[in-house]
């Protein structure tokens, strides 16, 4: 098996679309790290279009849950989180509504996203496995959703998002 890993989208429905298009569905199996939402324009096409790719059943795709789909689901749980609510979580929700997005039907779609993909040679999670215990813990701040630590050695390729490098041009 053959694999196609896609790190955050935030939103950024026509790159994700473009990378969409060099994906081999036929012969790779699609990984998503997470953090479909937030930041670009287009939210909801992201989650819809990664919502259909996952009914699809002659696919082999998973999308993963990232931090940002984790706040989401707090917020449509509580009514409030003032931390992604402050930080790019209302363009989100203005976006969904444009849409006319029930969020209490989404949120079943969002708690059912797994925190990891594994193999015997690699795993992907949002935001890599480090020192700590119980990484796929979804409130522990040193978890496969938020931490930014050193990764623990699996024995295994960690492949993640969630972490932004600087990349230098030549």
């Amino acid at each position: 098996m053959n694999y196609f890993i896609i790190g955050d989208i935030h939103g950024c429905y026509h790159t994700f679309c473009s990378l969409l298009e060099q994906w081999d569905s036929s012969n790779e199996h699609l990984i998503l790290v997470g953090d479909l939402i937030d930041r670009g324009n287009y939210s909801w096409l992201v989650v819809e279009k990664c919502l259909a790719l996952l009914s699809d059943t002659t696919l082999s795709v998973t999308v993963l849950k990232g931090n940002h789909e984790a706040e989401l689901i707090q917020y449509i749980k509580d009514g409030h989180h003032e931390i992604w609510t402050s930080q790019c979580g209302l363009a989100t929700l203005e976006d969904f509504q444009r849409h006319h997005v029930d969020l209490q039907n989404l949120l079943p779609h969002l708690e059912k996203l797994p925190l990891k993909f594994e193999t015997s040679s690699f795993i992907v999670t949002h935001a890599g496995v480090c020192e700590t215990i119980n990484p796929y813990d979804e409130s522990n701040w040193d978890g496969v959703l938020w931490t930014r630590k050193p990764l623990v050695n699996l024995h295994k390729l960690q492949v993640h998002g969630h972490t932004p490098l600087k990349q230098n041009h030549p």
